[in-house]
């Protein structure tokens, strides 16, 4: 049983759950919007609808604002200067995004094609490769720290609307590539739950009992009743190339 779900679904009835929902999934987009922003500098590669049109704009909408009215107000704030260096990596910002749509139509035009939502290859995983670090890990933990160390060195020199900016940015991609790892596992397991219960339904289907049950089971009185279903009985087996991914443990 899936706590979380009926615990969700449960809450429903209620307008407070429904509003904290929702200013959850604009949390969410916000941090998003933040991370694209920082992405387009030290990413390359992506993947043509994670760096699509729209999701540049807002990116590069996020950018001005804090080289604009956003970075004038943190400026007052600091009592410094309005940032001639925010707004230089404003515009830097559209170059970086025209330069990355470009790069998409080239490789859709020799016929390499990447995964659409690819989030792109940093360029920390080049500098580190000697280390031997997955990518997940850059992503995850080095891009957030190295993130925060310039935005130390920003507010050593002065520059609080830059600092804010690359602050605030590593805790998006923290957030976005932790989010996105969840989701991916949670899928992965998904499909291998559905790989264990078809195989112990087939064999239940056939009368036999099942060698390793692998903590699934179904109750007689249900295995009795699919048999009374004509439809049930004539499952389609996996194609010869779905076996050939699968696990030959599973699918055996």
């Amino acid at each position: 049983m899936q706590l979380s779900k009926a615990g969700s679904q449960l809450a429903q009835v209620s307008s407070t759950f429904r509003m904290a929902q929702f200013f959850a999934g604009l949390l969410r987009f916000i941090a998003a919007v933040h991370a694209m922003s920082l992405e387009v500098f030290i990413r390359s590669d992506f993947g043509c609808r994670y760096a699509s049109i729209g999701n540049l704009l807002f990116g590069i909408l996020l950018t001005g604002f804090y080289s604009g009215l956003g970075g004038w107000i943190i400026s007052a704030l600091h009592h410094e200067r309005i940032s001639t260096l925010m707004g230089a990596l404003y515009t830097l910002s559209i170059c970086m995004c025209v330069w990355h749509r470009v790069s998409i139509w080239m490789k859709r035009r020799k016929g390499v094609i990447l995964h659409t939502r690819y989030s792109g290859t940093s360029h920390f995983e080049r500098l580190l490769g000697f280390t031997g670090l997955s990518e997940q890990a850059v992503k995850q933990y080095v891009e957030p720290i190295g993130l925060l160390v310039l935005a130390y060195l920003a507010s050593c020199i002065h520059e609080s609307a830059v600092s804010t900016w690359l602050m605030i940015g590593s805790f998006s991609i923290f957030l976005s590539e932790t989010l996105t790892a969840q989701m991916a596992e949670n899928e992965m397991w998904d499909e291998w739950d559905a790989m264990i219960e078809t195989r112990y339904r087939r064999q239940a289907m056939k009368g036999a009992t099942p060698k390793s049950q692998q903590g699934y089971s179904i109750a007689k009185s249900s295995i009795e009743l699919m048999r009374t279903i004509p439809t049930m009985e004539q499952e389609p087996e996996l194609s010869a190339d779905v076996k050939s991914m699968l696990d030959k443990a599973v699918t055996a």
